[in-house]
């Protein structure tokens, strides 16, 4: 039986190092030069080793020191990822037209976006033309945070695939369904709201 003081042995290190980076035990016990067959169970023994656990969880106490984010910073941001609406970076013109408009926005705004495109280009004959610019924007998966807080709030055990996930599935059912979503029509200010479909 060892103890958290018990020497760690070098494969032993090897695998406290992979397991604090992946998390996963059986891939760590693989990686640290185990062999492959039964190594599930093997490194189910191996996580019972007191001097194991310990030298984990000393790895993990000097990588929190050294980041100050806490577990709560990351649900606040996946919460601000998954509630996050269209709203935030557009407008609807007087015809009821959807306009991109990021003027108002922040930074902490434009870091919910994955992608702007802009296309610039001419249309129409020589004498007639006119420039035209579009602009494509892509919001952060908002699925992907959703899931996450769905999993940690206990609404979900464990990562599921998209197609057994029920949260996933409701909001993509919603998603093609069309959705009331909060759109700025007054300016970035404006509180009526109007449907729009994603």
């Amino acid at each position: 039986m060892t103890t958290a003081s018990t020497p760690l042995s070098d494969r032993e290190r090897l695998f406290v190092a992979e397991h604090v980076l992946s998390g996963k035990q059986t891939e760590a016990f693989i990686k640290a030069g185990y062999s492959a067959r039964s190594a599930s169970s093997n490194a189910v023994r191996m996580m019972e080793k007191e001097s194991v656990r310990a030298a984990i969880d000393r790895e993990r106490a000097v990588i929190r020191q050294r980041h100050t984010k806490t577990a709560d910073d990351l649900i606040a941001e996946h919460t601000r990822l998954g509630f996050t609406g269209m709203s935030r970076f557009m407008r609807i013109s007087d015809d009821g037209a959807p306009v991109i408009d990021l003027k108002d926005c922040t930074p902490a705004d434009l870091d919910l976006l994955a992608e702007v495109t802009v296309e610039s280009y001419q249309e129409g004959s020589r004498d007639e033309s006119r420039r035209i610019k579009r602009i494509k924007i892509k919001p952060c998966d908002r699925y992907h945070a959703l899931d996450t807080l769905a999993e940690h709030l206990g609404l979900c055990k464990g990562p599921s695939p998209d197609t057994t996930n029920p949260l996933t599935n409701l909001l993509k059912d919603i998603q093609e369904r069309g959705s009331t979503l909060p759109v700025r029509v007054d300016g970035p200010l404006g509180s009526r709201k109007k449907p729009w479909k994603q």
